[in-house]
């Protein structure tokens, strides 16, 4: 019998398939753990974002749209510190309405600035919406200015103008090697070598609380955005959205903006700008920011720009659809006075908070505590 046991042939056991998907070199990989996700359709996600913007803007959302598919028409930005002239180049562009030397050519923009005999540049092109965060800041020519998030360099170069560096100094940061070396490139192409010394550039997180000394009245924070314009205009960048996205980024812009007002002197004054469309990245973060330190911030509501509308909590935007195809870039001035935000408690005083977040992996995927309801309440109101 038991030799009979040993001669029977075993039963097949009938396993089930696993469905396989191909990977980007088209050979097979197995779902399971560690695998990819498969990539949402693009008309999924295409419709997700419609549906998720019409939220906000109503029937406004089509035109808006539309002008946000339009190609970005560069204004130029005049570089005094150039000693040849940009007047060929202009041609018979107009002034753009800001107190920057910024001109526009309607339909036609303008060829690639060429170098002078020092290799400087006799103007950079850019969006003229994103002068409007320069100009709030109010740079008076002995001041010193910190951009925090400054790569690519556009708004660096527009603070330079305004600037009078025997006396005045800029700081500009960015958390990433290879930006800081662009960003480099950029400074060294509008400044000429004898006035570098006024100029420093920094590798730091600046989500990081005391990432820079207390030194500064007047802060730029352009932060990491949604980018909306360039994600609708590149398909790559659309299939990586989900409505997820500007909860997310906001967590990002909240801790920037807190370390940013940490570095300010008082009185002094912070400019947080984003190119974003959903509120909670512009006014909501704001609003957050106002609710950790009530004390010691508060907005000065920005009115009568040439271009864009005002926001529910003081702030401004400019939206390609009204605002002659400038945008979108959202503003808000704020004031920090009688001492700084870390000598009220909470995180930058080293205590915990509601906001506070760990650095491990997957702290970063959601906004929590007071940020959380603050954001989910202003996407309400809207």
């Amino acid at each position: 019998r038991c030799v009979g046991q040993l001669r029977r042939r075993p039963q097949r056991v009938r396993r089930r398939s696993v469905p396989a998907y191909r990977t980007a070199a088209g050979m097979p990989k197995r779902e399971g753990k560690g695998a990819q996700p498969k990539q949402r359709p693009l008309e999924v996600v295409a419709a997700e974002y419609d549906a998720h913007f019409e939220r906000q803007f109503g029937g406004r959302w089509p035109a808006l749209r539309s002008a946000l598919l339009s190609p970005v028409e560069h204004a130029c930005l005049l570089n005094k510190y150039c000693t040849e002239s940009a007047a060929p180049s202009l041609g018979d562009a107009e002034k753009v309405p800001l107190t920057l030397p910024c001109y526009r050519r309607r339909g036609q923009g303008f060829p690639p600035a060429q170098a002078d005999a020092t290799g400087l540049l006799a103007f950079h092109l850019l969006d003229a919406a994103s002068l409007l965060a320069v100009e709030a800041l109010g740079v008076t020519p002995g001041d010193n200015v910190l951009d925090v998030c400054a790569a690519p360099g556009g708004k660096a170069v527009a603070i330079l103008q305004l600037l009078d560096l025997s006396h005045g100094q800029l700081s500009c940061n960015d958390s990433s090697a290879n930006r800081c070396n662009r960003l480099r490139r950029v400074l060294g192409q509008t400044l000429p070598r004898e006035h570098s010394f006024a100029v420093k550039v920094t590798q730091h997180d600046a989500t990081v609380q005391s990432s820079f000394a207390r030194l500064f009245n007047a802060i730029l924070v352009d932060a990491p955005c949604s980018s909306d314009r360039y994600v609708l205009q590149n398909v790559d960048e659309l299939l990586r959205w989900t409505h997820q996205t500007p909860a997310k980024n906001a967590h990002i812009q909240f801790k920037l903006l807190c370390s940013a007002l940490q570095a300010a002197r008082s009185p002094s004054v912070v400019v947080y700008t984003t190119s974003a469309l959903d509120s909670c990245e512009n006014d909501g973060v704001v609003a957050a920011v106002l609710k950790r330190f009530p004390e010691r911030v508060r907005v000065r509501p920005t009115t009568q720009q040439p271009f864009g509308e005002p926001t529910p909590l003081g702030g401004w935007i400019c939206l390609p659809d009204t605002a002659d195809g400038w945008g979108p870039c959202y503003l808000c001035t704020l004031e920090v006075f009688d001492g700084h935000p870390g000598e009220q408690g909470g995180e930058a005083d080293g205590e915990s908070s509601e906001e506070d977040t760990s650095d491990s992996e997957g702290e970063h995927d959601r906004p929590r505590g007071h940020l959380s309801s603050i954001l989910k309440s202003h996407k309400r109101g809207n």
